[in-house]
């Protein structure tokens, strides 16, 4: 995914100053998503960053759902942000 940030909800916590420096170099105020392949492991790596005073939300259900709503579309989301806002 685009300007992205992949860390581990494992390793999240040990890893905060490089979440706010990717913050403050390529999201700014804007909330960022929070995401992992069913949903548990995001809602885990949310409540660390939101306890951390980050503007962050979540996908509920994970990539698993996203594909479901949008298909083939998905992918496209996935790889190259298309259809952000």
């Amino acid at each position: 995914m685009p300007n992205s940030l992949n860390i581990p909800h494992t390793q999240l916590r040990d890893r905060l100053d490089e979440v706010r420096t990717w913050v403050d170099e390529s999201v700014g105020e804007r909330p960022f998503v929070v995401m992992c392949a069913a949903g548990v492991r995001s809602w885990i790596g949310y409540r660390i960053v939101r306890a951390a005073g980050f503007n962050v939300t979540m996908l509920s259900g994970g990539i698993q759902t996203l594909r479901a709503w949008l298909g083939a579309k998905a992918e496209a989301v996935l790889v190259t942000g298309e259809g952000r806002a």
